[in-house]
């Protein structure tokens, strides 16, 4: 199977296929519930990619990985601008991104200073599928839309 799809093109198609489907969506659904959509599609593909036993599973969970990070920029861009409006985009979208970079250096660093302390990923996997968990139960808390015709 690794000869035929290698793990990061399924992460990529599914980034595509996230990106393309948050697009979609945006007039689509609630922006709130298009939040609330990648952040699980996140938690729940990490913890099946992190306790999967099935090697096809795993593959199949790494595609849904990508699919959330896919669709989280097209998600929180049109977010930022519907709850802080026009004239912040750039500013608070820059920050966003920001910190998502930061994160996504450090991240994988701590996993594997947690791994070299107890020989798995495990606890790693647990403490990401904790704060999907969180942003999740933290997203009714986001501001109205500024504008109604933009609440879609």
């Amino acid at each position: 199977m690794d000869k035929v799809l290698p793990r990061p093109i399924t992460i990529n198609i599914g980034y595509i296929a996230g990106g393309i489907a948050m697009g979609w969506s945006n007039n689509r659904l609630p922006v709130k519930l298009r939040v609330v959509l990648v952040l699980v599609i996140a938690g729940v593909s990490i913890l099946a990619v992190g306790f999967t036993g099935s090697p096809i599973q795993a593959f199949i969970a790494l595609g849904f990985v990508g699919v959330a990070y896919g669709g989280m920029p097209a998600v929180y861009a049109v977010a930022v601008r519907r709850f802080c409006g026009r004239q912040t985009v750039g500013r608070i979208f820059g920050r966003l991104l920001s910190a998502w970079r930061v994160a996504g250096l450090l991240a994988p660093w701590f996993a594997g200073v947690i791994y070299n302390l107890e020989g798995e990923y495990a606890t790693a996997v647990t403490y990401v599928v904790i704060a999907a968990g969180l942003a999740v139960l933290a997203s009714p808390t986001l501001p109205r839309a500024k504008h109604a015709v933009e609440a879609k």
